[in-house]
């Protein structure tokens, strides 16, 4: 979610609001990433996204670099429109991503612009509600939410789109610099726990077994409060390689345990 800075809008008119979304149309074609849902008011905007190999900063980044600038050209304005950074949350069940998306299709509701979800124009609820693709979401990409029961499925009044005490800790905890351990010697951890050697997990290969021994090294320096650019130089590699295998996590399952 972005909101315009001082509150002010950042969608005057239909125009603005289409222009954004064939700015989105156009980042997701270049991009790889998948929007499951989004929602367009007149001073903010939400998204659900579901990144790949491009970090969600970058994506917003240029989303909101390219409207920005095209927004203060039609409007003869200067200076940042949004405000600071962006906020996101990261989802980490089927249920809470079900109610979140409820939740972002519901806002023309509880702003009392519409009285259903559907008839807004400038979010994604009318293509869930016909199941209908377009150029920005395909109900298609959720199917997760065909086995979840009604229970699972209902949002209720109370659903806290931020959640903090009542949201599960975060897979990839920070700590403190001063119990940080070193790089090296987490790597020798990952290399006896996988039988992959140090060198076979800076290399480029992409066998199955090494790319799961880089995964539990990766994973375990974010745990311990390294950064995306001091592992992408370790393992001598981009950042954005890194955070493919953080965030994408193929073997999460297999690492929680």
């Amino acid at each position: 979610m972005a909101r315009g800075v001082d509150g002010r809008e950042t969608f005057v008119d239909h125009r603005d609001r289409q222009l954004f979304l064939a700015t989105l149309v156009k980042l997701k074609q270049e991009n790889s990433f998948t929007l499951f849902a989004y929602c367009l008011m007149g001073n903010h905007f939400h998204l659900a996204i579901k990144i790949g190999a491009i970090p969600l900063s970058r994506i917003l980044q240029r989303l909101l670099t390219r409207y920005a600038s095209a927004f203060n050209a039609r409007h003869g304005r200067t200076g940042h429109l949004f405000q600071a950074r962006y906020k996101a949350v990261l989802c980490l069940n089927e249920s809470y991503l079900v109610r979140l998306i409820d939740y972002i299709h519901d806002n023309p509701v509880r702003s009392g612009s519409v009285i259903k979800a559907e008839d807004w124009e400038w979010s994604s609820s009318g293509a869930y509600s016909k199941n209908c693709r377009t150029g920005l979401v395909d109900p298609n990409d959720l199917p997760l939410t065909l086995g979840l029961d009604e229970d699972a499925r209902k949002r209720p009044d109370d659903f806290d789109p931020w959640p903090k005490e009542s949201r599960p800790e975060p897979f990839l905890l920070r700590k403190h610099p001063e119990e940080r351990a070193s790089l090296d010697s987490l790597a020798e951890h990952a290399s006896i726990s996988t039988n992959i050697s140090i060198d076979l997990i800076r290399s480029n290969r992409r066998e199955p077994t090494i790319v799961r021994a880089k995964c539990i090294f990766i994973t375990s320096c974010l745990k311990a409060g390294h950064t995306l650019s001091d592992i992408s130089c370790w393992l001598q590699c981009s950042p954005s390689g890194v955070h493919y295998l953080a965030y994408t996590r193929p073997y999460l399952k297999e690492l929680k345990t």
